[in-house]
């Protein structure tokens, strides 16, 4: 299974779970997945999740007015709440993966994605010396990551 696959899988049973406790709005829903895997998901996957599963029956929502805006506040549904009895081993996987993912955060990994974002960015730009002198340091970083992690074993 592809890692995107895997996690929209893992936040459409995380959604559901966090949606067990108490009814929510999407930043609310959005905010504590934030707490839960360490990073924001995008609106962009967040809102079709919620619209694929209200049409699946999974949860229902409904509109509360805040001031002039009207909010949607998302609850599950009988359906879902029997759809996280019968699959609370996929809920397990997926706490388990949101635990990874918040250790690698706090570890600094993102700052990894960030520099190699930057690199792809300027890599056209590089001499060859400097391109050498980045694949050098990538084959220690990658040989010292794999000493750090058979040690722990």
């Amino acid at each position: 299974m592809s890692m995107y696959k895997r996690y929209r899988e893992d936040l459409r049973i995380l959604v559901l779970d966090i949606l067990s406790k108490s009814p929510k709005h999407a930043y609310a829903l959005t905010t504590e997945l934030e707490d839960l895997i360490g990073f924001r998901p995008p609106t962009s996957i967040v809102y079709p999740l919620l619209r694929s599963l209200n049409r699946e029956g999974l949860i229902e929502y409904f509109e509360e007015e805040k001031g002039r805006r009207k909010l949607k506040i998302y609850q599950l549904t009988d359906n879902g709440r029997n759809y996280l009895e019968k699959n609370k081993d996929l809920l397990e996987k997926a706490l388990n993966h949101a635990y990874k993912h918040r250790l690698l955060r706090e570890v600094g990994v993102t700052r990894i994605f960030n520099i190699l974002k930057e690199l792809h960015e300027n890599i056209d730009k590089l001499s060859k010396e400097q391109l050498e002198e980045i694949k050098h340091v990538i084959m220690f970083f990658e040989k010292d990551l794999r000493n750090i992690i058979l040690l722990r074993r």
